[in-house]
């Protein structure tokens, strides 16, 4: 192949590099707290819980279920990909299938089974992704997704006359999801024309 035309073949396969390389395809902050202290431990279980319903899913598929949470974990990140979640596969369909279904964060005491909870449908949760109307990572390729826990408030039981300013309990998370989005078909029209330009004007020069 001639030079020339090599290289504005890789010079064109450089501008659409980006939609070929994975890298954060959404990230979000989420924040579980409480006003009042109903626990007694600082130990907590952590999952999402993904499926057709809020509280009692027929089709549940969990994330990060396992991960356990102590004041001391800030600044930790967890990370679940197909190496090390064998049902990980099941959560980037779930992700990426452009059904508008639920998911469910579970905040849990080890000891007592005391929890707190949020939800959101996945069009709220992923509201904002790129300029797509689908309700979730739609089309999507889901590399893995990475949990950070950014702050664990955890305030003592205490008499109501003695408690503190603020919430008792409070866990800031960032939400991390990691893969390849779908190119915008404008972007992929763009790369061929120019593409296509860039191979005539070579083959116009050499004739």
């Amino acid at each position: 192949m001639n030079r020339t035309l090599a290289a504005c073949l890789w010079a064109a396969s450089v501008c659409l590099a980006p939609a070929a390389r994975g890298g954060i395809l959404f990230e979000r902050s989420l924040v579980v707290d409480r006003s009042v202290n109903i626990f007694t431990t600082s130990q907590f279980d952590l999952e999402f819980v993904l499926g057709d319903a809020f509280f009692t899913p027929s089709n549940p598929v969990k994330l990060f279920d396992g991960v356990s949470l102590t004041p001391a974990n800030v600044g930790d990140v967890y990370t679940a990909d197909i190496t090390n979640v064998p049902t990980f596969q099941s959560v980037a369909n779930r992700l990426t299938d452009g059904d508008d279904q639920f998911i469910r964060l579970v905040l849990e005491e080890s000891a007592s089974g005391r929890k707190e909870q949020r939800g959101w449908r996945e069009s709220g949760f992923f509201l904002g992704y790129g300029s797509t109307v689908s309700p979730d990572l739609a089309g999507a390729t889901v590399e893995g997704v990475q949990l950070r826990i950014d702050q664990f408030t955890l305030m003592p039981n205490s008499p109501a006359a003695l408690l503190p300013v603020g919430p008792q309990v409070e866990v800031l998370m960032t939400f991390t999801v990691l893969g390849t989005a779908v190119p915008e078909p404008s972007t992929l029209a763009l790369g061929a024309v120019g593409l296509a330009m860039l191979a005539r004007s070579v083959y116009t020069r050499r004739r």
